[in-house]
């Protein structure tokens, strides 16, 4: 997205930590994100800090591959494609 105030405009967009494994939104000076704008380009525009400009979008957490909640909608995709494979027998 894009701020401005009719004197400064600063773009909104996410990059990658130096080390790969954050992604932080940052201030742009151009619609590609490719040129930062200053650390406080945002808040003086907006009034407000921008958000996970300090704290990673993604966390560090790991997610269990045995997640439950898709193996019982796999089980029940099973048990569809089993009975209407029952039903044209």
């Amino acid at each position: 997205g894009d701020y401005d105030d009719d004197s400064r405009r600063v773009y909104v967009g996410a990059y990658c930590s130096s080390n790969g494994k954050h992604i932080y939104l940052g201030a742009f000076n151009d619609q590609q994100c490719s040129s930062k704008a200053s650390s406080t380009a945002f808040e003086s525009i907006t009034g407000r800090a921008l958000p996970y400009s300090s704290e990673s979008i993604i966390g560090n957490d790991c997610i269990s591959c045995a997640d439950t909640q898709n193996d019982d909608n796999n089980n029940n995709n099973n048990n569809n494609n089993n009975n209407y494979n029952n039903q044209n027998n």
